[in-house]
This record gives structure tokens, sequence and C-alpha cells, in this order.
């Protein structure tokens, strides 16, 4: 998800700073990658740090259930469910529009000067965001209301 929400955030930066983007340097996009790493392992921390013994470890068919017993987990489970998974759905779109209206623009603007507009890779971006926010919706949803339940 984490790597989905960066892909469509530097192509959406990358169309709207066109020039400034061609001097990014190796160590801010190492930078950026090590933000998502980390960020991705927040959950598994809280919930290691919540309850130690709430957590499941079945070896055989290599599953882990937590168990959110403790009662913290009323209120931080909404909350944690919506920072990872409502906000990466939001960002998504909210890049993916911008990204798409840039294509069309360009396409508007190529014909008009009978030229053509590279648009396979932003529209493979477009696409990709596009499947995987109707592929997660349905869970999201799911998840933040069973947690608020």
């Amino acid at each position: 998800m984490s790597l989905i929400v960066v892909l469509t955030t530097s192509k959406f930066l990358i169309m709207t700073y066109p020039f400034r983007t061609a001097s990014w340097k190796t160590k801010r996009a190492q930078q950026v990658c090590s933000c998502v790493w980390a960020s991705s392992a927040i959950m598994p921390i809280m919930m290691f740090a919540v309850d130690r013994n709430d957590v499941l470890f079945d070896y055989r068919i290599h599953y882990c259930e937590y168990g959110f017993s403790a009662h913290i987990w009323k209120m931080m489970l909404p909350i944690s469910f919506s920072i990872c998974a409502v906000v990466p759905n939001l960002v998504i779109v909210a890049t993916t529009v911008p990204t798409l209206k840039y294509l069309i623009d360009a396409r508007k603007s190529a014909r008009r000067v009978r030229g053509s507009v590279p648009w396979q890779g932003a529209l493979t971006v477009v696409i990709t965001a596009t499947v995987y926010v109707c592929s997660t919706l349905p869970m999201t949803l799911y998840y933040v209301a069973d947690s608020l339940s």
C-alpha cells in the first residue's frame, strides 16, 4: 500500500514540477524509501507494545493473529485503521485525479500542434491506483466499521 502511495505521489510531483524533479538526488529517494519502510512497521510495533501476549502464531500455516483484547484497543483500533487504511486510499485518489487531469490537458495541447504525448507511464499509474483503490476499498470499509463497533 505504501509503495503505491509513493508511486502515485511521485508521478503527480513529476508532472506538477517537471524541472525541479530532474534535479532530485538519489539520497532523497533513499530517504523517502526509508520513511515508507519505517511507517509500514507502525502497526505491528503498536500491537507488540500494547500487549505482547495477545499474539498467536501458527507455524504450520505461517499465520499470525492479533487478539486485540486489551482495553486500549477500543480507542486505538479505529484511529490506527483509519491511519493505515483510509489515509493511503485518500492520498492515492488525491494524487491520481490531478494526474489524470494533467494527462487530459496535455493530450488537448498536443492535438492542437499535431504532436503526441508519452502518456503510457502516467496512465499506468492511474490504472494501478484505480485497481488498487477498488480492490482495497471494501476491506478498508469493513475494518473501519468493525473497529468502530
